[in-house]
C-alpha cells in the first residue's frame, strides 16, 4: 500500500509539473469544443498577456472569441477558420494571425497554431487544441521597417541622390574583378550620363580600371568585408567630382549614393539602408523550457531550450544558473552574474521573476540570443520548494529590427543633414504632418512647434502664402498631381527669409482619395540669390548698351559676325539691327576687303 501511495504521489506531482508548464507557458493555450461551441480550457497566458483572469473569461462563456476579436476578423474566423476544422486530419495543423482586446482596452496581435484534439465517435472534430503566441512588439516593429522601405522606396525613386545596386564579381581566388548595375535610379543616370543597369562597370564606363581611384578594389571591401566607405573622388573618364558613401547590402551585394560636387563639392549624404524582413516562427509553442531541482540543477529541457542555448540535452543536464561556462550579458552588454539569472533569483527567494532579458552566447551560431525570460516556483504538497520552471522566449529578432531601425535613422539623418534636404509626412485627413530635424532646422521650429496645414502656412512668406494655398488646392489636391514648387518662407526662430524647394508624393485609399503626402524640403536660399543677382547685372547691362550714346556691336572673336547692336547703330548707318546680326562688316559694306 505504501509503495502504491509513493507511486500515486509521485504521479501526481509529475502531473501538477505538467500543468504548471502549461499554465506558466508564454503562449495562450486553449481547447474549444466545436460541438458545445465554448472554450473548456484556458491557460494563465490569457492573463499574463490579455490581463483576464479565468473567471472572466468563463463569464464571456461562448461569446469569448466574439468579445475579444475585431468584428471583421470575427466573421474571418466564423467563415474562414472554422470550416477548415473539419477537413484537418490528426497531426495537421492551421496557422493564422489575429488581434485580440486586452483588458486595457488595447489590440494585440497574435498567430495562432491549431490542430484537432478530440473527435467524436463518428470521427468528426470535436475539440480544437489551440496555441497563440503574441507577436504584437515584432508586428509593431515589421510595420515600422515597412514603412522605413516605404521611404527608402520614394527617395530611390524621386529623391536628389543618385542611387545604384550593384553585385560583386570575383576571379576563382575570390578576388574582385568587377561589379554589375543591377539597378540605378533617374538621379545616377543625370549625374553621369551614362545608363549603366544590366551592365558591368567595364562596360558602361570603358577605361575605368585605368583610373586614379581603384572603384573595383574598394567596393570590393565594402561588398565582400562589409566596410562603409564615405569619399570625395573625381571620375577621370568625365571630370566630374561625386561625394559617395557606399555600404554592403548583404553579402557581395552593394550600394552607393552620391551626389555631384563638381561646381560646389557640398558633402551631401549616405544613403538610408534597407533590411531584409524578419519573419515570426511559426511552430507550436516555440517558447523554450528548462526545469531546475532544489539544487539549482537543471534535469529537464525541450528541443527548443537546446535550440536557443547551442546545448545539447546531455550538456544542460546538471547545468545550474551559476555554472561559469555560461556566457549571459545584460542589455548595455555587461556581463550577466550567475547569481542574478532568473532561476537563482527564484531559487534564493521562491518567487516568479517576469520578463528579465538576457543575452546568451549560442556557441553552435557564433552570436548571442535574446531571451525574454521568465522564472517559477513550483511546491510540493508540504510547500517545499520542488522545481524552478524557467521560460524563454527569442526576441533576437525584435533586438535586430531596433538595431537595424536606429541605424536606419542614423543614415537617413545624415543624408539629410548633407543634402540640407528635410522630409515630412503629411496626413491629409487631419491636417497634422511630421518631419525630420533636418526640416525643423529649414523652418526655424523645434519639437514645440504646433505642426498643422495653418501653421505651415503661417511659415510661407506672405507674398507667397496665398499664390502657394491656390496652388496645393487646385493643382495638387483637386488634380491629385505630384507638388513641386519653389518658394520664399520665413523662418521662425530668426525670422530671415529664405527660399524652398519643396517636392511632395500624393498617397490614395482604396477609393482613389488622397489621404497621404510624403515629400522633401531643400534648402535653395544660396542658388536662387545668385540667379537673381546674375539677372539683375545682365539687366543692368542691357540698360547701358541700349543707352549708349554711341554706336555699339558686339561680334564673335572667330568668325567676326555681329551678334548684336544697339539703337544708335539705325541712326548712324541706316541699317536695322536685324539686318546686321549674323553678318560680317564687309557683307553690310562697313568695310572693305582690303581693311
Amino acid at each position: 500500500i505504501s509503495e502504491r501511495i509513493s507511486i500515486e504521489k509521485d504521479l501526481l506531482e509529475r502531473n501538477k509539473l505538467i500543468e504548471s508548464i502549461i499554465k506558466n507557458s508564454h503562449e495562450i493555450i486553449n481547447i474549444y469544443d466545436l460541438v458545445e461551441q465554448k472554450n473548456i480550457f484556458h491557460n494563465n497566458g490569457v492573463y499574463k498577456i490579455l490581463g483576464y483572469t479565468i473567471s472572466e473569461i468563463k463569464s464571456m462563456s461562448n461569446d469569448f472569441l466574439k468579445t475579444l476579436l475585431p468584428e471583421n476578423e470575427w466573421n474571418t474566423y466564423r467563415n474562414e477558420i472554422v470550416p477548415k476544422y473539419y477537413k484537418l486530419t490528426d497531426g495537421e495543423v492551421i496557422t493564422h494571425k489575429y488581434r485580440m482586446l486586452d483588458k486595457t482596452g488595447k489590440y494585440r496581435w497574435f498567430e495562432s497554431t491549431e490542430s484537432i484534439y478530440k473527435r467524436t465517435s463518428d470521427g468528426k472534430p470535436k475539440q480544437i487544441y489551440g496555441s497563440a503566441k503574441d507577436i504584437t512588439d515584432s508586428y509593431i516593429a515589421q510595420q515600422a521597417l515597412l514603412e522605413a522601405e516605404w521611404k527608402f522606396q520614394a527617395l530611390f525613386e524621386k529623391g536628389p541622390i543618385g542611387v545604384a545596386y550593384h553585385e560583386m564579381i570575383y576571379d576563382k581566388n575570390g578576388n574582385p574583378i568587377d561589379y554589375k548595375f543591377l539597378d540605378a535610379n533617374e538621379a545616377f543616370l543625370k549625374f553621369t550620363d551614362v545608363d549603366p543597369r544590366g551592365k558591368t562597370l567595364k562596360e558602361a564606363f570603358p577605361g575605368i580600371e585605368n583610373d586614379e581611384f581603384d572603384w573595383i578594389g574598394e567596393y570590393g571591401k565594402v561588398a565582400k568585408y562589409g566596410q562603409t566607405i564615405r569619399i570625395e573622388k573625381k571620375l577621370g573618364l568625365n571630370e566630374r567630382w561625386y561625394n559617395i558613401v557606399a555600404y554592403q547590402y548583404k553579402p557581395d551585394f552593394f550600394v552607393a549614393a552620391f551626389t555631384e560636387i563638381t561646381k560646389e563639392k557640398i558633402a551631401e549624404k549616405s544613403f538610408l539602408e534597407s533590411r531584409q524582413l524578419f519573419q515570426d516562427l511559426v511552430l507550436n509553442m516555440q517558447i523554450g523550457c528548462v526545469v531546475h531541482n532544489p539544487d539549482g540543477q537543471i534535469f529537464l529541457s525541450n528541443t527548443k531550450a537546446e535550440e536557443l542555448l547551442g546545448l545539447s540535452k546531455d550538456q544542460l543536464n546538471g547545468k545550474s544558473p551559476i555554472d561559469k561556462n555560461w556566457n549571459t550579458i545584460y542589455e548595455s552588454g555587461e556581463i550577466f552574474p550567475g547569481e542574478e539569472h532568473p532561476a537563482s533569483k527564484t531559487l534564493k527567494t521562491k518567487k516568479p521573476v517576469f520578463n528579465d532579458i538576457m543575452g546568451v552566447y549560442n556557441s553552435q551560431i557564433e552570436k548571442y540570443v535574446w531571451l525574454k525570460i521568465d522564472s517559477v516556483p513550483l511546491f510540493n504538497f508540504e510547500g517545499e520548494l520542488k522545481h524552478v520552471i524557467v521560460t524563454f522566449a527569442d526576441i533576437t529578432k525584435q533586438k535586430e529590427d531596433e538595431k537595424t531601425l536606429i541605424e536606419q535613422k542614423i543614415n537617413l539623418q545624415d543624408i539629410q543633414k548633407i543634402a540640407q534636404i528635410g522630409t515630412y509626412s503629411f496626413n491629409i485627413k487631419t491636417g497634422i504632418w511630421t518631419c525630420s530635424d533636418v526640416l525643423d532646422e529649414i523652418f526655424g521650429i523645434d519639437e514645440s512647434y504646433i505642426r498643422t496645414f495653418e501653421s505651415w502656412a503661417n511659415i510661407i512668406h506672405e507674398d507667397w502664402r496665398q499664390m502657394m494655398l491656390d496652388y496645393f488646392a487646385n493643382e495638387v489636391l483637386e488634380k491629385c498631381e505630384k507638388f513641386d514648387k519653389e518658394y520664399k518662407i520665413v523662418r521662425q526662430n530668426d525670422k530671415t527669409i529664405r527660399w524652398v524647394h519643396g517636392n511632395g508624393q500624393l498617397k490614395f485609399d482604396e477609393a482613389g482619395n488622397p489621404i497621404f503626402m510624403i515629400g522633401a524640403v531643400r534648402d535653395i536660399t544660396e542658388s536662387k540669390h545668385a540667379q537673381i543677382a546674375l539677372a539683375e547685372s545682365k539687366q543692368k547691362f542691357m540698360k547701358i548698351f541700349e543707352r549708349a550714346p554711341s554706336m555699339i556691336a558686339i561680334t564673335e572673336i572667330d568668325t567676326g559676325k555681329f551678334i548684336d547692336v544697339n539703337a544708335l547703330s539705325y541712326n548712324l548707318t541706316g541699317y536695322e539691327p536685324v539686318e546686321v546680326i549674323g553678318k560680317i562688316a564687309v557683307e553690310i559694306g562697313w568695310l572693305t576687303m582690303e581693311v
